[in-house]
Parts: structure tokens; C-alpha cells; sequence
């Protein structure tokens, strides 16, 4: 799994995040949205393609997001958080 996407998603690979991240990437019928993990966004743009960004908490209070987005194929994806959960349980 590339590196930034492992640190992305390092804090949210618990169960019952890892399970809602997965359903939302795979849902057919969520074909544009947003979610919110702990410290990361997934942006779905269609059934295909997403941008992944990580959210920073600034001393005021308020988030902003990295200016380095990582745009993916959410097959890929998916194939790549299940091998990278089976490999760290």
C-alpha cells in the first residue's frame, strides 16, 4: 500500500471505522458524498474515483485540510485497505 495512504488511514483502521469506510466506498448508492473519519476526508466524486484528504486541527480550533489531496480508483482502493487490514490484525 503506498505510504500516504497508510499513514492516511493508520488511525482510522478499527473496526467499525474500517467497516463504515468500506460500505461507503462500495455502496452503489452513495455515488457523490463526503465522510468524515478521524483525521482524514473521503471526497467521492462518483463510483469510480475519489479524493482523499488529511484534516489538521489548527491552534484556533478549526480544521483545514493538506493542500496534497490524493486522487484514487476506489477499486483499488478497496483492494488495497482489505489486503493492508488482513496484514495488520
Amino acid at each position: 500500500m503506498d505510504k500516504e495512504i497508510v499513514k492516511l488511514f493508520k488511525t482510522e483502521m478499527y473496526d467499525d471505522m474500517y467497516n463504515a469506510i468500506i460500505y461507503f466506498l462500495s455502496s452503489l448508492e452513495i455515488r457523490e458524498g463526503k465522510f468524515e473519519g478521524n483525521e482524514i476526508l473521503i471526497h467521492k466524486i462518483d463510483r469510480d474515483t475519489v479524493i482523499l484528504y488529511q484534516e489538521y486541527k489548527l491552534d484556533n480550533g478549526k480544521y483545514e485540510r493538506s493542500r496534497n489531496a490524493l486522487i484514487y480508483d476506489i477499486k483499488l482502493l478497496l483492494e488495497e485497505l482489505r489486503k493492508y487490514k488482513e496484514n495488520n490484525v
